[in-house]
């Protein structure tokens, strides 16, 4: 019925959505808490919620991501003249959930990088009740996204060294180190070489 993704900015939580609505071959209906948070005014961001979580209705079965969730807020740590905001934004999620509980077709896809900072209603049984956490990737894991975004690209050479060399970095590094080598190597009117990749992921040497 749902499921939280949580982890580090950057190691593919919106890919994964993606990739399940795919996988399962039904629409995805992909939000934020900052876009619903865009609207004016209380009324603006309570109708953009029900209205994302009516679309998601109207072409079930279906998948709606929410994306920042942990900005919906905790009514538990909120003080002060904002509480009755908070209050009503935290109720019409539970709302919109719920609201999808009682329909058949609707699987509810949230993503956050902090799960502490989430309102315990919204983590309950026939919510986001499933919690997936995705941690930073391994060096196999890097190795085989390097060749993804490579799409054939160096396929002869031995990508454990880039690997290593890019431990600590995400999915979405990757994406852009090979963006980063593939201007190297075009600026310079050649194929992309694996110096290319070790030179993006090392970054521009500091001048001293």
């Amino acid at each position: 019925r749902g499921a939280l993704l949580s982890g580090p900015s950057g190691v593919g939580k919106t890919l994964f959505a993606k990739a399940l609505a795919a996988t399962c071959g039904v629409p995805l209906v992909a939000t934020s808490v900052s876009l619903w948070h865009k609207e004016q005014y209380l009324n603006g961001t309570l109708t953009a919620m029900r209205k994302d979580f009516a679309k998601a209705m109207s072409v079930t079965p279906s998948i709606i991501f929410v994306d920042e969730v942990d900005g919906i807020g905790n009514r538990a740590t909120i003080r002060g003249e904002y509480r009755q905001y908070w209050d009503q934004v935290v109720n019409t999620l539970l709302e919109c959930l719920d609201g999808c509980d009682r329909r058949v077709g609707v699987v509810v896809v949230a993503a956050c990088n902090d799960p502490d900072r989430i309102d315990p209603a919204i983590l309950r049984s026939g919510r986001l009740e499933r919690h997936i956490r995705i941690p930073m990737p391994s060096a196999s894991a890097l190795e085989s996204m390097f060749r993804h975004y490579l799409a054939g690209s160096l396929a002869g050479e031995d990508l454990v060294p880039i690997a290593a060399l890019a431990r600590g970095g995400t999915g979405a590094d990757v994406e852009r180190w090979v963006r980063e080598a593939r201007r190297i190597a075009r600026n310079e009117r050649r194929t992309v070489r694996l110096d290319d990749l070790a030179a993006a992921i090392r970054g521009p040497a500091s001048e001293l």
